[in-house]
Formats: C-alpha cells, sequence, structure tokens
C-alpha cells in the first residue's frame, strides 16, 4: 500500500481556528479545564463516551447535535495526543484524495484520525472503548515498543 502524503497544518490555519473551536466546545462538553493534564481530560472523555454511547448513538446521525459531539470529542481526544507528545495536526491524502484531519507522529511514524476513532467507539456498541488505552499506548516510551525502528514517514495508522 502506498504511503499517504501529508500536509502539515502550520499554526495559525483556519483549520487550527476550527480545530481549536471544537477543543474548547467539547471541553465545555466534558466540564473539563483547558488546563487539566491531557492523562485527565481523556479519563473524563473515556468515562463520558461510556456513559453517553447508547444516548449519542440514538442521535439523528445526519444531524448537528450527533456531529457536534463527534467532532467534539474527537478533536479533544486529539488535542491532548498533540499536548503530551508532541503529535502535530495534519491532513493526510490517500490516493489523492482528502483523508482528513489527523494526529500525526513527530517523525511521521504513525498517525491516528481522532474523528474516526470517537465514531467508530460511538457507533459499535460491541467495541471496546479504548480512547484512553490507546493514548497510553502513543507515550514515546511504549510506541517504540510497538513500532519497529527505522520508520519515519512509513505513516501507520493506529485506532
Amino acid at each position: 500500500m502506498p504511503r499517504p502524503q501529508t500536509t502539515e497544518l502550520a499554526h495559525p490555519t483556519t483549520e487550527h481556528a476550527d480545530i481549536d473551536a471544537y477543543v474548547h466546545a467539547g471541553l465545555k462538553r466534558l466540564r473539563v479545564d483547558l488546563d487539566a493534564s491531557p492523562r485527565h481530560i481523556v479519563g473524563v472523555l473515556r468515562e463520558h463516551l461510556d456513559a453517553g454511547r447508547e444516548t449519542v448513538n440514538a442521535l439523528d446521525h445526519d444531524g448537528e447535535p450527533y456531529a457536534d459531539f463527534i467532532l467534539e470529542v474527537g478533536h479533544v481526544w486529539g488535542a491532548q495526543v498533540v499536548r503530551a507528545y508532541g503529535w502535530h495536526w495534519g491532513v493526510l491524502h490517500f490516493d489523492g484524495q482528502d483523508g482528513g484531519t489527523h494526529v500525526i507522529h513527530p517523525e511521521g511514524r504513525a498517525y491516528v484520525h481522532p474523528i474516526r476513532l470517537v465514531m467508530d467507539i460511538v457507533n459499535s456498541p460491541g467495541r471496546s472503548n479504548n480512547t484512553a488505552l490507546l493514548f497510553s499506548t502513543l507515550a514515546p516510551n511504549v510506541l517504540r515498543r510497538h513500532l519497529p525502528d527505522g520508520l519515519p514517514g512509513a505513516y501507520i495508522g493506529l485506532h
């Protein structure tokens, strides 16, 4: 499979303004302060997802409340990866198609699509809510044990 092309989102951009707006709305939804530790925010997010999965999934999937929930919570999760581990926001292009905004490892070793992560958890009742586990796995001292050496620019998708 060919590697995706990436467009790094240098700050400030329109995309960053959108990301920041979703993060702030998501933190308000979660009732957590921006200054809280990333690990704490991810823990609250996980609990919120577990408690609200059925309620959110019952919403009209083409409606604004459902989309807002997914976008806000997904961006909050991604922002914690950026804060805690130095990853960055970027757009990945697969076969020339825009694959959406992702959080990307500083060396391009891996990426996560946080919106897809949250949407998959909400839409799959049998799926484990692995938001906290994945967040912990992305810590540099843990991730290097799971990704082979010599893979800068490999862009391995994690979820």
